[in-house]
């Protein structure tokens, strides 16, 4: 993924503030803010994007 792992663990601290992840989001956020020292799998990432576009239309702004 393109992004790096600062901004993905951004992301999760904000949707936890604003109560918007499960834990498993949670998890997933906290394993891609780990880049380029981890590599998420391919499902991984699919789910990830799929969190990213569920904060962004619950007003997280990158």
């Amino acid at each position: 993924m393109s992004v790096d792992g600062p901004v993905w663990g951004a992301m999760r601290r904000w949707g936890e503030r604003e109560d918007h992840l499960n834990t498993r989001e949670s998890d997933l956020l906290r394993a891609a803010s780990r880049i380029p020292r981890f590599s998420p799998s391919a499902k991984d990432c699919e789910k990830i994007l799929k969190i990213h576009a569920k904060l962004v239309s619950k007003g997280y702004e990158s």
